[in-house]
């Protein structure tokens, strides 16, 4: 692929074939790592671990993690990359796997560091443990930044993308997620505890949008896992106060129940509980 970083048309193009090719399942050159069981650890809820009992009793969220690492993965050839907050490691290794020049992955917790670098450390895939308000690394030191599930783990969201734009070359990728709290913590303010344990706020779209607007351009924004907006008890009920029938059920392309990632500008009458967006430093 050659240096993504300020090559716009290398940016599009790998969009557009995405796009394009409605991806349900991880290229086939991750599946021996995503099928190699790694049972000496336990699934909390926080970081994913790949074992026989995660993609039994969580497929929703192995087939959600594994998808989004696919997607970053067709950016990386060639180019060094940041996994920020890498968890276990495996989506650091998927990066080496498919041809980046240098993939690190970062976690706050040496434990967890640890136990990716004995798991997943390669010749083009390292792991170090860091503070991601405070990375160890020089002004402009990356081509891609991915940094998936994250930013509603730290305290101040704003800090972590100006950080992230910090180590980010001139046109370099941040390939971002975070739940909609809209759809993931309904009746939640910004601000207030989301419902998930780990997490210590949730964006809603717009305010996600808004947030990496202050340090990137948006490039392309995608969803994942949606719900119909008449699947909702809320809408049924707000339609009926207005003498409107809830039960109508409007025209809509067919949505993927499958966790693929779908571009946001196909989106109608719908909510994605998870918001993936593809941004350039400009």
């Amino acid at each position: 692929m050659g240096n993504i970083a300020g090559n716009e048309r290398l940016v599009r193009q790998t969009i557009s074939q995405y796009n394009q090719s409605q991806v349900r399942i991880p290229q086939s050159k991750f599946r021996e790592l995503l099928n190699m069981p790694h049972n000496d650890a336990e699934f909390t809820g926080e970081r994913l671990i790949i074992n026989d009992h995660v993609k039994r009793q969580f497929d929703k969220v192995f087939r959600e993690h594994t998808l989004r690492y696919d997607f970053a993965s067709r950016f990386v050839q060639g180019n060094t990359v940041l996994d920020a907050a890498c968890g276990v490691g495996y989506g650091t290794k998927m990066f080496e796997i498919a041809g980046a020049e240098l993939a690190i992955g970062v976690d706050a917790s040496a434990e967890t560091v640890s136990y990716a670098a004995m798991h997943y450390a390669g010749e083009r895939a390292q792991f170090m443990a860091a503070d991601i308000h405070a990375l160890p690394f020089p002004n402009d030191s990356f081509d891609i930044v991915v940094s998936f599930e994250t930013i509603e783990h730290i305290p101040d969201g704003a800090e972590w993308i100006r950080e992230s734009a910090r180590v980010l070359k001139e046109g370099g990728l941040l390939i971002i997620s975070t739940p909609n709290r809209s759809r993931h913590s309904p009746g939640i303010y910004f601000g207030e505890k989301p419902h998930h344990t780990f997490h210590l706020f949730e964006y809603s779209v717009n305010e996600f949008v808004g947030e990496l607007l202050t340090r990137y351009d948006i490039v392309e924004l995608y969803g994942q896992t949606f719900v119909h907006d008449y699947e909702w008890y809320a809408t049924r009920l707000e339609r009926a106060s207005r003498g409107l029938n809830p039960e109508y059920v409007p025209p809509m392309m067919e949505l993927s129940y499958d966790y693929s990632l779908v571009p946001l500008s196909r989106v109608k009458n719908a909510q994605p509980t998870f918001v993936i967006a593809v941004c350039r430093k400009p």
